[in-house]
């Protein structure tokens, strides 16, 4: 080899090692390496604006007790692998509207047809289904395939502003992938742009009430993530077809945990008196030293299939948060 050919070998070998690219190169996938981004720090960069954006949005001082938010969950069947890329079979959905103010205001509730089980995914449908949810895998009768009105019952719940656009929905980080996958799914199913396509972190909601009227109050992610995964209020306010069954595997039930997190955690700091629509009734056991009031009077939509349920629970959950925090 040329002494030509070596130093050109050699100044290409020293570009690549110094972290650039020849021009026109590509990965086994075809995509140029000078355009290729690491996904994990960009969905990074892109929570924390969301959260950044939550922040400066919020009332100021204790206005902000006044706030509507809506909390969201979504059960799937099972998850799909598509080339290396995640797909979901919704199967159930529920939202509630929540202020600090007023507890749970509202709630939507119903169960989604999801279409065809993939080939060669039926069997961890099923044992997803047994060990979790336990909605049938196919020819559910409660199961809604009228997709175009539960894309428009939920767009109208979340009471869109003048200009047409939806508050944000808050999940838990664990299933936000999952959440926006299914919304942008249920608009092609519909046959519709969708309008929900704000989708927030629970847990940035809980850091950022917390430190509103007190910046050192400082909490974070993964405190704030320990508070979600309490399973004090297990059972809680579950669809009525849930609760048939005693599962707890119900985003109905689920979102009202959200809410249950919130208030206990929050009500004191911002002078708010629970009730019933904040916390699940327990007359007998007041653990924290809340006395609720039962005056509760709440609108709830759900699909013809579903049975509404009321903001308050059954009672079979075993202390509040308060409680469990002293003990730690």
């Amino acid at each position: 080899m040329s002494e030509a050919d070596k130093a050109a070998y050699t100044l290409r070998a020293k570009q690549e090692k110094g972290g650039g690219s020849m021009p026109g190169k590509m990965d086994c996938t075809g995509q140029l390496l000078s355009e290729r981004r690491d996904k994990t720090l960009d969905l990074l960069e892109r929570r924390r604006t969301e959260q950044d954006t939550l922040v400066l949005s919020l009332p100021p001082g204790k206005d902000v007790v006044l706030e509507k938010f809506y909390f969201l969950d979504i059960q799937s069947l099972c998850e799909v692998r598509d080339n290396d890329e995640a797909r979901f079979l919704p199967c159930e959905l529920a939202v509630v509207e929540y202020s600090l103010t007023g507890g749970i205001s509202a709630s939507y509730h119903c169960f989604i047809d999801p279409g065809p089980i993939p080939t060669g995914y039926r069997y961890l449908a099923k044992q997803k289904s047994e060990e979790s949810h336990q909605i049938p895998v196919d020819a559910f009768e409660l199961a809604e395939h009228n997709y175009q009105k539960i894309l428009r019952s939920l767009e109208t719940f979340v009471k869109p502003n003048s200009l047409g656009e939806c508050p944000p929905l808050f999940v838990k980080r664990a299933i936000a992938e999952k959440v926006e996958w299914c919304l942008m799914w249920l608009s092609s199913k519909a046959g519709v742009e969708g309008k929900l396509t704000r989708v927030y972190e629970m847990e940035g909601l809980i850091m950022a009430l917390n430190a509103h009227l007190d910046a050192g109050a400082k909490m974070d992610f993964f405190e704030a993530q320990h508070l979600l995964d309490t399973t004090i209020y297990d059972y809680e306010n579950c669809c009525s077809w849930h609760e048939e069954r005693d599962c707890k595997f119900c985003s109905l039930g689920t979102v009202s945990v959200y809410s249950y997190v919130l208030s206990d955690c929050l009500c004191e700091k911002y002078g708010v008196a629970p009730t019933r629509n904040h916390l699940p009734s327990r007359p007998h056991h007041h653990p924290s030293g809340l006395q609720l009031t039962t005056n509760v009077v709440s609108r709830s939509f759900s699909c013809p299939s579903a049975r509404p349920q009321p903001p308050c629970g059954r009672g079979r959950g075993r202390g509040y948060l308060g409680k469990l925090q002293q003990q730690d």
